[in-house]
């Protein structure tokens, strides 16, 4: 099967030593908050704070800080002196993670799929509160770049879909849910397609850069810049520029996207911050519109853009406006009042540890969590109108996504990326720390597939797996259950009055897919419905997946699309596959009437 990848104007993603007549112009001075629209009165108060810092204050407040006795994944500067306490920063668009007392929400793509702007935004306000009440003052996300223009995109999911107007429109409403209780940071600033070679890699030849995304004005203007341009017209208090370079030059340095596009042409009043150890350079990523760096920097650390003020290397209005941008939004958003809880208050370093659980979690949200993950679900495929399932006397289940994975604990390493259930090797971690591809990266999931992985993923209350609920309804229909969750080749009981087939395509930040699909789950499809003629396959999918193996079997009835669901998700299928509710058709997804303002 042929993927096409939209051809408006270029992007040519360079190869690990390629060059290009590409190049970024250097754009200066980097344009100064002045309190546009709604900001005002947040400015007022930011210069008369900041009027009061030292230069030495100023800088603090660009540089992150040491996590180490905190489970926020950043911590801005504080200015003590002067009334700022610094800010907790953590993931991410899909949830807050690596935490207790929160939910695990249907993913942006799952959100994507539903074409539901009003569902959008609810789950951002809900969402919002649970990082609030944990004491985060700024939620790393939504995401609307990657916009996924590679198919293979290991972050795709994390974004609404392949559609620039789609991923305006609900990034912007989740923006605005997001924004009810802290800042949101829409993510990542700009062109940021790939995985692979997102960052610099040290071999025995020197340095191989960071990929380069080579695009046009038109391109970046169309496509890249349209759904931040809608963020910013909701009022996003902050940007996070990107890994990758920008016809040629790094996004956290790159004077033109953040002087010229982004505070320039689309005035924004916020802050712009790092991807976590994004920032290459010190007084160029200053004059180039960077305002603070995460994690840490050891190019602004130790006082260095005071220094260099003194040493007029670096203008000092610019570091000036580093730091009143940083305390405007702040203002902006409320968080100098005296009920907004303490810098990562719900947020202990090590959740083994005796810590004090705060519960972010509203008993409200628990009627939106379950609409996401059924309003996500798209059927493709309906033979003889196989769904909706009625009262069975015997269901065959199979597939590893059916059921629960076998462990989920914060004692594991690789908990917080949510990579427990794929089955990395040592060396594939090392790999991952040193930033090179990554070989045999995994395609499937071992356990239902509720989110993917990387800084996206989010930390379930509970999970409702497939097989869970399916257990529930049969006994409310006195139905009788076989399952093998194990083999690609099971055997299958004659006379079953279905056969359902669970299987996932992961993806995850840090490497990018190896494929479309995977062999086994194909084989494993085509091995079911040789021996059941009434064969339902549900997906469980971050991103693309091809079905072009088994797609058009006569036996197989019945295809859904179930994305990336969040904790409700066995619930949720039960209730489509069984008719309470009805899924997304593909028509339907042509439909502008599904797009609520």
């Amino acid at each position: 099967m042929i993927v096409l990848l939209p051809l408006l104007g270029l992007l040519a993603l360079l190869p690990r030593r390629g060059k290009s007549h590409f190049t970024s112009p250097v754009v200066l001075p980097s344009p100064q908050g002045y309190g546009a629209g709604n900001w005002s009165q947040a400015y007022d108060k930011a210069r008369t704070m900041v009027g009061k810092m030292t230069l030495e204050e100023m800088n603090n407040l660009t540089v992150g800080q040491s996590t180490e006795h905190t489970g926020c994944v950043g911590l801005s500067g504080s200015a003590p002196r002067v009334g700022f306490p610094g800010m907790c920063l953590h993931d991410a668009g899909n949830g807050v993670r690596d935490t207790d007392g929160v939910n695990a929400y249907a993913s942006a793509v799952h959100i994507g799929a539903s074409w539901n702007s009003t569902l959008a935004y609810q789950r951002a306000r809900f969402m919002g509160a649970e990082f609030k009440r944990k004491g985060v003052n700024v939620a790393l996300g939504p995401v609307v770049g990657p916009i996924g223009r590679i198919a293979q995109g290991g972050r795709n999911w994390e974004g609404f879909g392949a559609d620039a107007y789609l991923d305006g429109i609900l990034g912007a409403q989740s923006v605005r849910g997001l924004q009810e209780s802290v800042i949101a940071s829409i993510k990542h600033w700009i062109a940021n397609e790939q995985e692979t070679n997102r960052n610099p890699i040290e071999d025995d030849d020197g340095t191989i850069l960071s990929s380069s995304s080579n695009l046009d004005d038109r391109t970046m203007h169309e496509l890249y810049m349209w759904p931040f341009q809608d963020a910013l017209y909701a009022g996003v208090g902050s940007v996070m520029c990107s890994y990758n370079r920008i016809n040629g030059t790094y996004a956290c340095e790159n004077s033109k996207a953040m002087n010229s596009l982004l505070k320039g042409e689309l005035n924004f009043q916020g802050f712009v911050v790092s991807d976590w150890v994004a920032q290459h350079s010190g007084i160029e990523s200053a004059n180039g519109g960077l305002d603070m760096a995460m994690p840490l920097s050891s190019y602004w650390d130790d006082d260095q853009l005071a220094k260099a003020v003194q040493g007029n290397e670096l203008n000092e209005t610019r570091l000036t406006d580093m730091a009143t941008r940083i305390i405007a939004t702040w203002y902006q958003f409320g968080q100098d009042d005296s009920d907004f809880p303490a810098t990562g208050v719900g947020m202990p370093p090590d959740l083994l540890q005796p810590h004090e659980y705060v519960d972010a979690k509203d008993p409200a949200s628990k009627s939106s969590l379950l609409q996401q993950a059924v309003e996500g679900h798209v059927l493709v495929k309906n033979k003889a109108n196989a769904l909706p399932l009625g009262r069975l006397r015997i269901m065959s289940i199979f597939g590893y996504d059916a059921v629960e994975q076998t462990s989920f604990n914060p004692g594991q390493s690789i908990f917080a990326q949510n990579w427990e259930n794929i089955g990395l090797q040592q060396p594939q971690s090392q790999e991952i720390g040193s930033n090179e591809p990554l070989t045999n990266a995994p395609q499937t999931a071992l356990g239902t597939l509720i989110v993917g992985g990387g800084s996206g993923s989010n930390s379930p209350a509970y999970i409702s797996a497939p097989y869970d609920a399916l257990q529930n309804r049969a006994y409310q229909d006195d139905t009788s259950i076989y399952y093998d969750f194990h083999s690609s080749a099971p055997g299958v009981v004659a006379g079953s009055d279905a056969c359902l087939v669970f299987i996932n395509e992961y993806a995850s930040e840090a490497w990018d897919r190896p494929g479309l699909a995977d062999e086994e789950s194909d084989e494993l499809v085509k091995n079911v419905a040789a021996q059941c003629n009434n064969t339902i396959v549900v997906i469980h999918n971050a991103g693309i997946r091809l079905v072009d193996a088994w797609i058009d079997n006569d036996n197989v009835t019945a295809v859904m699309f179930g994305h990336l669901p969040g904790q409700d998700s066995g619930r949720s299928v039960v209730q489509i596959l069984y008719g309470e509710v009805l899924a997304k058709t593909t028509p339907n997804l042509r439909s502008a009437t599904l797009m609520k303002e």
